[in-house]
This record gives structure tokens, C-alpha cells and sequence, in this order.
């Protein structure tokens, strides 16, 4: 089953002094869907998501980019059969950012694993990330480039598609390419632009039934465990 990836409420591009960014509207959220939140902060914080709704948060991925004082930090969510009404609110209370991107995004049809996640922490003009397995051709990848400044002309490879967030003051951006199916190497270039990238995310998250059996030579059926 191929993955479905949407946005389900607004990014954030703020440049505010504050404790929480929420994203609006509230939504109601797919069924056993998976939620991945990209945020690029001005604060020391590992912050977090809050908000309204059944959506059980975890960080998976986090750094420092360049050590320029910003936070950089994915976080994924997941709803049960029956989820209610939600909101996503990039939350930095005890240390409020002087401003925020964050992009939210929605899937269905994955199972509930990530196979593989890059941080790169320096790129050029032509950002990419190269993942240490092949990707599965199957699966879905999700990729950000954070910005030392606004984000200039981003042009991602062929059939992916880009959801963007940027402000001036502080100068930090955030663009984000996605693709459901399709690709089976391991480097992905992200933009042939004239940017100015400062650190890259890749993930890529397993299709629905299309992780592998745990037990391929069929032992069970032969010892009967």
C-alpha cells in the first residue's frame, strides 16, 4: 500500500519572541496515521509538541546546525482508530524562541516504523543527503534543508513535492521535499538552487506491508516455534 502525504494545518514562519507557535486550524486527524513535524528554531531548547488531541509526540532526530543557536528537531506522532479533533503547537516554554519554522505533515498508509533517518550538518549550494542503506522503492522519504537565510531559488529533484517556510529576522529558513514511492538510491540532492544551506534532515519511512518478514527462510513453519 503506498503512503499518502499531506499538510494537515498551516507551517509556522514566525519571527515572534515567544514560548509556543501553534499552527492552525485544528483538524481531525486520519485514522492509524502518522504525524512528522519539522521545526527550525532560534532557541536552546530541545522544545517539544503540544496541543489539543489524541497524537502521542517523540523526537527522533536533533541538532544544533553549525552550532549557530539554532534548534533544529523532528518529531513524529501517531493516532489509534478513533482520534479526535487536534492541534500542533511547536512549544519552547522555559526558553522562547525569537522566532520559529516548522512544517507539519500527515501520512497514511505506513506502518509505524522509520527505517532510516540522515542529519547532515554541513551542506553546499546543491544540499543532499546520502542515507547508509539504499532506499526502498516502496517507501516514503521525507527530507528538510535548514537555511542560514531566506531560502533563495529551492528547485528538489523531479517528482518530489516542497513545502517551504521562511522569515528575514532571524534569518532562518526551512524547506521541505517529500516523494511516497519511487527511489531506490542512496543520495538524494536536494536542490539545484543558489542557496545558502546550513544542515540537512532525510528520513524514510516504511510502507505498509512492506517491512520485511522477520523469519525469511520460514523456520517457524519447519520447527513449529
Amino acid at each position: 500500500m503506498a503512503i499518502t502525504i499531506t499538510k494537515p494545518t498551516s507551517q509556522v514562519g514566525d519571527t515572534a519572541n515567544q514560548a509556543t507557535y501553534p499552527m492552525s486550524p485544528s483538524f481531525l486527524p486520519a485514522a492509524n496515521a502518522q504525524f512528522v513535524v519539522i521545526t527550525n528554531a532560534s532557541a536552546t531548547l530541545l522544545g517539544s509538541i503540544s496541543g489539543v488531541g489524541g497524537i502521542s509526540w517523540q523526537l527522533v532526530a536533533s541538532m544544533e546546525p553549525q552550532a549557530a543557536g539554532s534548534a533544529a528537531r523532528i518529531f513524529t506522532g501517531y493516532t489509534d482508530g478513533a482520534p479526535s479533533s487536534a492541534s500542533i503547537v511547536a512549544n519552547f516554554t522555559g526558553d522562547n524562541a525569537t522566532g520559529c519554522t516548522a512544517i507539519p505533515l500527515q501520512l497514511t498508509g505506513q506502518e509505524p516504523y522509520i527505517r532510516q533517518i540522515v542529519q547532515v550538518q554541513s551542506v553546499g549550494a546543491n544540499p543532499q543527503v546520502t542515507f547508509p542503506l539504499p532506499l526502498d522503492t516502496n517507501n516514503a522519504y521525507i527530507t528538510a534543508v535548514l537555511f542560514t537565510s531566506a531560502l533563495g531559488v529551492f528547485t528538489p529533484p523531479s517528482g518530489w513535492t516542497t513545502v517551504s517556510a521562511s522569515y528575514g529576522t532571524p534569518t532562518t529558513g526551512l524547506a521541505v521535499a517529500h516523494r511516497s514511492t519511487g527511489v531506490s538510491t542512496t543520495t538524494i540532492v536536494l536542490s539545484t538552487g543558489n542557496i545558502s544551506g546550513l544542515a540537512a534532515f532525510g528520513l524514510e519511512i516504511w510502507a505498509q506491508g512492506n517491512i520485511p518478514s522477520l523469519d525469511p527462510l520460514g523456520t517457524q513453519g519447519i520447527f513449529g516455534l
